[in-house]
């Protein structure tokens, strides 16, 4: 008997594990016509896009159909996208923070490095430069994720994900 609860679980377990390789879903998939690279995202992503008529969208996309994407309930057709751009949302967390964090912290330390007028290899001055430095590339990590424009020659469509 404690046989046949074992096979149960590994039988479902293995349908499980193999439910996602027989689903399949579709994706975004943005092609360079004068290089043929492409790139593609997955259904139920982060993007940003915005539109011809300079409309701009960001949050998770699905799609409806070949020509029609919708995201948070607003429908966008795929021959209105200007750009298009990733938007994870790890990079505005974990990174972003990280570099506004160790930025403040050069500052800090470089500014008690001057007050105190500590002899050390490298003055509070430079430190706070660096921080400043390291602040600012916080605050702009986002905007530097590069976007695919139609106008450069990326082409959109959506294709079955593999």
């Amino acid at each position: 008997m404690n046989n046949r609860y074992l096979y149960n679980i590994l039988l479902i377990f293995a349908f499980l594990c193999c439910l996602p390789i027989t689903t399949q879903g579709q994706s975004l998939s943005i092609k360079n016509t004068l290089n043929g690279k492409e790139k593609i995202i997955k259904e139920n992503r982060r993007i940003r896009i915005k539109t011809v008529n300079k409309d701009k969208f960001k949050g998770r996309f699905k799609i409806i159909d070949n020509s029609r994407i919708c995201i948070k309930n607003d429908t966008i057709a795929i021959q209105d996208i200007s750009y298009i751009r990733k938007d994870p949302f790890a990079l505005k967390i974990v990174i972003t923070g990280g570099l506004i964090y160790l930025g403040s912290s050069l500052i800090i330390v470089g500014l008690v490095f001057d007050a105190f007028g500590a002899a050390t290899a490298i003055s509070g001055s430079t430190l706070s430069i660096t921080g400043v430095g390291v602040l600012g590339l916080g605050f702009l990590s986002p905007v530097l994720i590069p976007s695919k424009k139609t106008k450069n020659n990326w082409h959109i469509e959506i294709v079955p994900s593999q």
